[in-house]
């Protein structure tokens, strides 16, 4: 995959195909691509300026989603089945793992530990919350 020039900003295919759909930086010539104008019935120039700005985002938005939504189409419902399975996969063996620390210690779910000397910067209460369980959670025995 080539790199992108400095500022551009690249959408990924979700199903890792390789795809990716690069939006450049700001500058004149782009907003001149897109095409937008200031609105006539803007009252200044700063006014003007932000007409243009607003109308050349939301055509790149379209254009972004436009091109997205045509390399989808590309793809197979299996393809789409088996990403969806492997993000799965990830996501049970990643809650399975527990938290990991910079030392790769491993703390069990819902412990969480202040680092040595800055008890002062966290009060208990929020400590508390943050160890409290999600819904969402099983207990850990």
């Amino acid at each position: 995959m080539s790199v992108p020039t400095a500022g551009t900003t690249r959408y990924l295919c979700p199903l890792e195909c390789g795809w990716h759909h690069d939006v450049p930086p700001p500058s004149a010539e782009r907003i001149a691509a897109l095409g937008v104008a200031a609105d006539p019935a803007a009252r200044d120039l700063a006014e003007a300026i932000s007409s243009v700005a607003k109308r050349a985002c939301l055509t790149e938005a379209e254009w972004t989603e436009r091109a997205l939504c045509e390399h989808l189409a590309t793809h197979t419902t299996e393809q789409f089945v088996r990403t969806i399975q492997g993000l799965r996969a990830e996501v049970a063996q990643m809650r399975g793992a527990g938290s990991v620390r910079p030392d790769e210690e491993l703390l069990s779910p819902g412990s969480y530990e202040v680092p040595p000397g800055a008890e002062g910067r966290f009060s208990p209460g929020f400590i508390d919350r943050i160890n409290q369980r999600r819904p969402d959670e099983e207990p850990t025995t």
